[in-house]
């Protein structure tokens, strides 16, 4: 079975913060992408990497929870997350990884909500 204890190291040291400005800064699509890849699962629910799950309510994962709250309120926040979805190659992932942070954390949903040329 994979180990999540990466996860919150991954966010307390600032690697998931790095890896966030490398999503629209890299110059390498496969960079970009697997950026992407890690951002998602550090905010993935555990033994949920880039899985779709039913809405449960905020609060799920309290460790997840401190993830989400560091993408949400980077320089960056969710913008290059968003934009992501119109680049064909990311478009999937990028929703993905949108889902693992929205899914149990409403804050997210509200600011996704103010960025309609995506919809």
């Amino acid at each position: 079975m994979e180990t999540e204890g990466w996860r919150i190291p991954f966010g307390e040291s600032g690697v998931l913060g790095f890896f966030q400005w490398v999503i629209p800064t890299a110059k390498e699509p496969n960079l970009r992408l697997n950026a992407l890849k890690i951002v998602g699962n550090a905010c993935a629910e555990k033994g949920m990497l880039f899985t779709v799950v039913p809405w449960r309510g905020m609060g799920v994962d309290k460790e997840v929870d401190a993830n989400r709250k560091r993408v949400i309120e980077h320089p960056l926040g969710i913008e290059p997350l968003v934009d992501a979805l119109v680049d064909p190659e990311r478009r999937l992932i990028a929703s993905v990884v949108l889902l693992n942070i929205i899914n149990d954390y409403g804050s997210p949903a509200r600011q996704i909500s103010t960025y309609p040329r995506h919809c």
